[in-house]
This record gives structure tokens, C-alpha cells and sequence, in this order.
């Protein structure tokens, strides 16, 4: 993930709470958090020169010591990329779980 990030990128989780990426590293490596299935559907990207908008769904099972561990959620995704030093790296993301009926 951290290739995939740049230096700066920041995220609002899906626990809907603002992290810096190696905030997320640092849940990742303590086993915090900790995802046992993942499946992504892009539903719109578009790049406006050296930025990129790609947004669409995600399905998880969460695990490790997630509030919502052993669960399977919907998410819903925005996510910000740049072309830096001749690669895509992801500035920003927001993901938001979608509330069941």
C-alpha cells in the first residue's frame, strides 16, 4: 500500500475518522485492522491531466481487532490520485460504509 500512497495521503475511513497513510500502516502492522475478503467494482474514474477521480463500491469482511470484525460491509469510495515523479500515487481517499436497510 505505502508504494501505492503518497508521502501526504490522508484518508476519512470508513470508522470515520481522518488518518494519515502511515496512520494506517501502524493499524495494519498491529493487527488492528485487518481485511479477510476485499472486492472493489469501479464505477467512474476520470483524469483531469496529473490528477485522477475514481470512485465506486467496495465489498469487505473486516477482521483483526475491528469494532466490526467477522462482518461483510458495503462501502462506497472516492478516491484522489497525481502523477508524481513519472507514477500514480493515491493523494486521498474516503470511504463511508453503507448503511444496511
Amino acid at each position: 500500500m505505502a508504494r501505492l500512497w503518497s508521502d501526504d495521503f490522508v484518508v476519512t475511513n470508513p470508522l470515520n475518522r481522518f488518518v494519515t497513510g502511515q496512520q494506517v500502516l501502524g493499524m495494519v502492522k498491529s493487527g488492528f485492522l485487518i481485511i479477510t475478503t476485499y472486492e472493489r467494482k469501479i464505477e467512474y474514474i476520470h483524469a483531469y491531466g496529473d490528477m485522477m477521480i475514481v470512485a465506486g463500491s467496495e465489498t469487505v469482511t473486516w477482521g483483526g481487532k475491528m469494532p466490526n470484525a467477522g462482518k461483510v460491509e458495503q462501502l462506497r469510495f472516492t478516491g484522489v490520485w497525481r502523477k508524481q515523479e513519472g507514477r500514480w500515487q493515491q493523494v486521498a481517499r474516503h470511504a463511508n460504509i453503507v448503511p444496511q436497510p
